[in-house]
């Protein structure tokens, strides 16, 4: 006989069973926003032990801030006030993570689903056990998640405007996520925004180390941005002490500020979205605002929306300044300019800076010279060739310079010989035109009759070309032929004229060949002269170098001024001459290798 005792059992359980999948199509099926969270509240309340009422709120929407959605309770239970259920709802927006709160004998269980930050779920709970309310707690958890795929399936119904929104926020991203500190990052952040949200200025605002600075701004600026900057940086204050995102409906002057600040209801003209990664704070706000034109539609609030999400880590992760990767170079800087052995660094700074102050110093140099002192001898002119004077320029005790004309010579006699014998060899040429020379002994001899006329010939131009006598140093004329009364016939060996220097003494210096190649005509210097030390100036008058790569170099001086005197002629003096301005490297270097050769 069979045993039916099970089959109410059996039966209640399949009725159980058809009510929960009745209640899941009733979920699953839903259009509105409205009836899918009826629907939810109908499935996932009997699955929770203990449970009273629940209530799901959604911030942003009441004067309150919450606005409830939807609420199941049981009929037959006593719960807790409205109040109660808000103060619960703002503890779990405020606090951002799941949490118990007592209410007098009944506990509240608080969620915020993963991914739907504007939504709470808020459980209440009659006498359960601590094993009973962590059941309660999971099978919310588990609801919760339900509850966000709905709301996310419901408001990303249109796949259109979901690709819009995702395509606008990619495409700012993608330049964004290029930088690397984080007011780089807040630049391009207001910058990309700017771009996509048409006669909008949008302010990105950072919140680091306790400090809140508004780090970028971009888009369409208006008049009044300097005053406006107070109650910007109340809004965005707000948003980040309530840890929720502010809408306005314009803002201006007399917008409320932190204490005073609420979401709107209607049109919105200022938007403040947190920059919130999940931390203990958040990283900044994104401020956006609109003065003229339309407000910002649900499209433009969505995507300032999912900017701010991806954009949040990013902010909160970047650097305050771009960080140097760290190379072997950058070791051995921080090893040479670090905090270790700072005296030390100092010091060798301090030498650094002497050096380089001494390369690019100059300054000038006297170069040390050896003199002996010589007397000028007087100088003898000869005359340039056999013959008479025709004119003199000069006479005894007349001061002449180098190069003056002195005097002529007669070339009447020279052009007379010059004359015969170019009529001589014109008679041999003709000659040998005439009548051909027979044999070749008669064309020899007749070939070196003009060779030999023909050298006498240029030996007589090249005596014409000397007829003019010039000076060759500056002096006086002191004697010589030419200055006597007669103008004798002169000889070449004669001498045409004697010139005394106008200065007696003369200066031959000796310097080291390093010094020698800086020695230029023109030069000034002086010597220390007699017992008395006095100091005699002198100029530099011809350097001579002789022939060969190791020619000896002759350099003459003049000495200048009165105490020329006080030089003898054969005593050794020392002075210097300036040679200009060299580096002060190299003029120490120089008087270190002068040093060295005088002690050796």
């Amino acid at each position: 006989m069979t045993d039916l005792s099970a089959v109410p059992a059996i039966e209640a359980e399949i009725a159980r069973t058809e009510e929960r999948a009745a209640r899941w199509a009733a979920f699953s099926s839903a259009g509105a926003i409205d009836a899918r969270i009826a629907a939810w509240l109908a499935m996932v309340a009997p699955r929770i032990p203990g449970v009273c009422a629940i209530s799901v709120f959604r911030r942003g929407n009441s004067p309150d801030g919450h606005a409830r959605l939807g609420h199941w309770r049981d009929p037959g239970a006593t719960i807790a006030s409205d109040d109660e259920f808000v103060a619960s709802a703002d503890r779990a927006f405020a606090g951002g993570v799941s949490l118990i709160r007592s209410v007098g004998s009944a506990f509240h269980l608080l969620a915020c689903p993963d991914g739907e930050s504007g939504h709470a779920v808020v459980v209440e709970c009659h006498d359960v056990q601590p094993p009973d309310l962590r059941a309660a707690f999971e099978e919310l958890r588990w609801g919760a998640g339900w509850l966000a795929a709905s709301v996310a399936r419901q408001e990303g119904s249109d796949d259109a405007v979901v690709a819009r929104r995702a395509g606008g926020a990619v495409e700012i991203m993608q330049a964004v996520v290029t930088e690397r500190d984080v007011v780089a990052v807040a630049g391009a952040l207001s910058a990309q925004l700017s771009t996509h949200l048409p006669d909008a200025l949008v302010t990105v605002a950072v919140w680091r180390r306790n400090v809140l600075s508004l780090a970028a701004r971009a888009g369409k600026p208006s008049d009044d941005d300097a005053t406006l900057d107070d109650v910007r940086e109340a809004l965005v204050r707000a948003a980040l002490s309530s840890r929720r995102s502010l809408r306005c409906p314009v803002l201006a002057a007399t917008t409320p500020t932190a204490t005073d600040a609420v979401p709107a209801t209607g049109e919105v003209r200022a938007c403040v979205q947190l920059l919130d990664a999940g931390g203990t704070q958040a990283a900044g706000a994104v401020l956006c605002e609109r003065r003229d034109g339309s407000p910002f539609s649900n499209d433009e609030l969505a995507l300032i929306e999912t900017v701010a999400q991806l954009a949040a880590p990013l902010v909160e992760l970047s650097p305050v300044t771009r960080q140097a990767p760290v190379t072997r170079e950058r070791r051995v800087l921080v090893g040479l300019f670090g905090p270790v052995r700072f005296k030390w660094k100092l010091a060798l700074i301090v030498l650094l800076a002497l050096v380089l102050a001494s390369i690019g110093a100059t300054g000038d140099y006297d170069a040390p010279v050896d003199a002996i002192v010589e007397a000028a001898p007087a100088r003898h002119l000869p005359a340039p060739f056999d013959g008479r004077i025709a004119d003199v320029q000069v006479r005894a005790g007349t001061i002449v310079r180098r190069g003056q004309l002195l005097a002529r010579m007669d070339s009447a006699e020279v052009q007379q010989e010059r004359a015969r014998i170019v009529a001589e060899r014109d008679k041999l040429v003709q000659a040998a035109r005439a009548e051909p020379a027979e044999g070749e002994a008669k064309k020899d001899d007749s070939g070196a009759a003009q060779r030999d006329l023909e050298a006498r010939i240029v030996a007589l131009d090249e005596r014409l070309g000397r007829t003019q006598v010039v000076s060759p140093v500056d002096g006086v004329i002191t004697g010589g032929a030419a200055v006597q009364a007669n103008r004798p016939r002169v000889a070449a060996t004669d001498d045409l004229f004697v010139i005394a220097p106008l200065d007696g003494l003369r200066l031959l210096l000796r310097a080291v060949p390093a010094d020698a190649e800086l020695l230029r005509e023109g030069q000034t210097g002086q010597v220390t002269a007699g017992a008395d030390g006095a100091i005699v100036p002198f100029v530099v008058k011809r350097i001579a170098r002789g022939d060969g790569p190791d020619g000896e170099v002759r350099i003459e001086a003049q000495p200048q001024g009165e105490a020329a005197s006080s030089l003898q002629p054969g005593a050794p003096v020392q002075g210097h001459v300036a040679v200009g301005t060299q580096k002060l490297v190299w003029i120490l270097w120089r008087h270190l290798e002068h040093r060295a050769r005088v002690t050796h």
